[in-house]
């Protein structure tokens, strides 16, 4: 039986529907939330619908369970926030900013604490260190 193997296929992507389509796949991994036990920077049933390339920005668009659900609080908020965008500038050459959108719209703020309306750049200072370092 050759069952068992994986065949690659070869197929032509075009450059920006690759990086949308890995762009999603980055958010997806962070709505699936940790697998180590860390908290959960996402609330529970937030589906990400798309994600854009524009000029260094990713757009992403959240469902409205992303506000229905999400806990509020400037702290919450800004874990959010920042565990996205780190995610998005790090794993992704090109992309200097991300913006929040819900259902193709923007918003203010998720729950009236960070302003919402302009992308956010990463915020190295927001990334906890690992406490391996020896």
């Amino acid at each position: 039986g050759n069952e068992r193997f994986l065949v690659p296929e070869k197929r032509f992507i075009p450059k920006e529907e690759k990086a949308s389509a890995h762009g999603r796949e980055l958010v997806k991994a962070l709505l699936d939330g940790s697998k180590t036990g860390l908290v959960n920077t996402f609330p529970e049933k937030t589906d990400v619908q798309h994600v854009r390339i524009e000029n260094e920005t990713a757009l992403v668009d959240f469902n409205k369970n992303f506000i229905k659900n999400h806990p509020g609080g400037s702290a919450a908020e800004i874990a959010t926030i920042y565990s996205l965008t780190n995610t998005l500038t790090e794993n992704m050459p090109g992309v200097k900013r991300v913006k929040i959108l819900i259902s193709g719209k923007e918003i203010p703020s998720i729950k009236g604490h960070i302003d919402t309306r302009q992308p956010f750049s990463p915020n190295r200072e927001l990334i906890v260190q690992s406490s391996k370092e020896g």
